[in-house]
């Protein structure tokens, strides 16, 4: 059966010292695959290996024969290139006679596996040129490496552990240095030391440790120019260096070029582990960006002008690109373990704290405390100022909250203003309401579910069990503590059902639950304002039916005002009402109430209609006098006859 193989070749070059030179050869790994894609695995097969000029031939510098080469049970091949049996039609008599400065160079895989086959030719990238290295004997007095690559991102340069990891990288335009997370030996980290000409132990300058970064300087003040530690570069023209990061006794300074940085400009501290994982970056300064903390800003695209600090500060903040406008993911500055986290596009934020804006993916936000505007994701233009405020907060915008646990539970509601400690926790989608005082419209802090709207709370613990209300106005500690309607007025500074000053909007009443002092009452009554108006007659029969007693209030019973202490004068509303009806109303708990002042007119026709009779009683009096005299004066005369 004809089979089709795939050879996949895993570029994997380890050159290592044998005897006491280099060795000449290098390993070489290729994974062997069935058409189906699985590999071929336990087979024992004949290898060739040429090495030539061109992928289509060209000149052969080597080819050897690997007679027996048994795969793993993952397929894998493994064979040292330069160790086969030489084969007619090389070029060079032996394989440390090859010429590894000619490049390029290609290398050809053939298998013997139903027939000889060619799996594929594959350009050396990464060509052996160490094995130039076995004409150099004794030590090197000057080695230089200069790049041939105008990659930023590729090394000139790499030492890597024993699990591949890379420890040291030198690059075009700058160098890093790679501290593993695990357990470190006398030697692990990275250290920079001195030494003297008596060869006594080594002073140690500068060491970074997964834990710490330590710099050592001398205190002896005689120093030259080269003294303390710094960090500089070169350009093209060679001309002295400029600083990038210089430690002194009395500073520390970055120094960061405002040019167009590659991803590995500016400066950046970073670490590994054993599981050969992304790059863990802990420090990374440019002239636009400022991270400092594990992984903070690791995602970060086109965002720019944005500074985080702590471990995944803005950990997904992206930048502009795919979102609509161009400054997206800009101008934030996140402080605190995995502020900002999944901000993605916001702008203009500045959140500070512990999972502060964790899920906030919007801009112009300010959230200060552990927790705050956690759950915060469209809402903008909000400040939260305090542990867990406005944390439940989705899609709210323009709100204030200030205070630990401050409109925690509001999840759309907009243009709030919340001050004190688990002020307007009750609510939750409610909007433009005012509430300040601890715990003011905060009975439900871990649980607040209400919708009230338009209110203005001012006093601690006021307006307490309000949830579902709105409009209202209450002012006082504990003032509306349990009112649950809506549109009313309370000025108290208790829990009392009977607060000094009760309204309700809906029926324009107000009530004083106390004495009253004013200079005047003025009542509104021109003329011009009124009319068919009638004369108030007979006024004198009716105030007959209505009684003027003394009385005591009876206690017993809630009207919703404060009852006066002591005995009282007034009138029986029921009695009046019988006459004059509009002297009489009924409250919202069903007591009718007189309207005293409105008595006056009343008694003023009552004295006017007395005034009439008396001034008619007067003349008939008058008259009667006159008669009496004139009696008088005729009898005298008849009897003095």
């Amino acid at each position: 059966m004809k089979l089709k193989l795939i050879f996949t070749i895993l570029l994997s070059f380890v050159f290592c010292l044998l005897f006491s030179q280099v060795q000449q050869g290098f390993n070489y790994q290729a994974v062997a695959r069935n058409v189906l894609g699985n590999p071929i695995a336990n087979t024992a097969m004949p290898v060739r290996i040429t090495i030539q000029s061109d992928s289509l031939g060209g000149t052969v510098f080597w080819k050897e024969l690997h007679s027996t080469v048994t795969t793993s049970s993952l397929g894998v091949i493994n064979i040292v290139v330069g160790k086969g049996a030489r084969q007619d039609g090389s070029t060079a008599a032996t394989f440390s006679s090859i010429d590894w400065s000619v490049t390029p160079k290609f290398i050809k895989t053939e298998i013997d596996y139903d027939g000889w086959k060619t799996m594929g030719v594959s350009r050396l990238w990464s060509v052996p040129y160490a094995m130039v290295a076995g004409d150099l004997d004794g030590p090197v007095k000057k080695l230089a490496v200069k790049s041939e690559t105008s990659v930023n991102d590729e090394a000139l340069f790499e030492v890597k552990n024993t699990t591949g990891q890379t420890v040291f990288a030198v690059y075009n335009e700058g160098v890093r240095v790679y501290v593993a997370d695990g357990d470190k030996g006398l030697r692990g980290g990275f250290a920079v030391g001195g030494f003297d000409d008596e060869k006594a132990s080594s002073q140690s300058y500068f060491i970074v440790n997964p834990d710490s970064i330590r710099a050592y300087i001398g205190t002896n003040p005689g120093k030259g120019i080269r003294g303390g530690f710094a960090v500089g570069g070169f350009g093209d023209s060679k001309a002295a260096g400029e600083e990038y990061f210089r430690i002194t006794r009395d500073s520390a300074r970055i120094l960061i070029n405002q040019g167009t940085k590659s991803g590995r400009g500016g400066f950046a501290v970073g670490g590994f582990d054993e599981s050969k994982g992304s790059i863990r970056r802990f420090v990374d300064l440019t002239a636009k960006d400022c991270f400092i903390g594990d992984s903070a800003g690791l995602n970060i695209k086109d965002g720019k002008y944005n500074i985080f600090i702590g471990p995944r500060a803005g950990y997904n903040t992206f930048g502009p690109s795919g979102a609509v406008g161009g400054q997206e993911g800009s101008f934030n500055c996140y402080i605190g373990y995995m502020a900002g986290y999944s901000s993605l596009y916001g702008a203009n934020n500045t959140i500070i704290g512990y999972a502060a804006g964790y899920n906030n993916t919007s801009g112009l936000n300010t959230f200060l405390g552990s927790g705050s505007g956690y759950n915060n994701t469209t809402g903008y233009s909000n400040t939260f100022i305090g542990t867990e405020t406005g944390q439940q907060n989705s899609t709210g915008s323009y709100n204030v909250f200030l205070g630990r646990g401050s409109g925690k539970n509001i999840l759309d509601g907009n243009m709030n203003t919340f001050i004190g400690t688990a002020a307007g926790a009750n609510i939750k989608t409610g909007e433009k309401n005012i509430i300040i005082g601890d715990d003011a419209a905060g009975e439900n802090f871990y649980a607040g579910s209400g919708t009230g709207s338009s209110n203005i709370i001012i006093g601690w613990q006021a307006g307490y069990s309000l949830s579902n209300s709105s409009s209202n106005i209450f002012i006082g500690n504990q003032a509306g503590y349990n009112e649950t309607g809506s549109n009313r007025l309370v000025i108290e500074n208790s829990s009392s059902a009977t607060p000094l000053i009760y309204g309700n909007f809906d029926t324009n009443v107000l009530r004083v639950n106390g004495d009253a002092e004013a200079g005047a009452f003025n009542t509104v009554s021109d003329i011009a304002l009124k009319q068919n108006i009638i004369e108030i007659r007979d006024v004198t029969k009716n105030l007959s039916m209505i009684r003027g007693v003394y009385f005591d209030w009876n206690k017993s019973e809630d009207p919703g005002i404060l009852l006066g202490e002591g005995r009282q004068i007034g009138v029986v509303a029921q009695e009046i009402e019988k006459v004059y009806p509009e002297l009489v109303t009924t409250n919202d708990r069903g007591y009718k109430m007189v309207d005293y002042p409105k008595l006056a007119p009343v008694l003023l026709e009552a004295i006017k209609e007395q005034q009439s009779q008396i001034e008619t009683q007067q003349k008939e009096i008058d008259e009667l006098r006159t008669l009496v005299n004139s009696l008088i004066v005729t009898q005298t005369a008849q009897n003095n006859k």
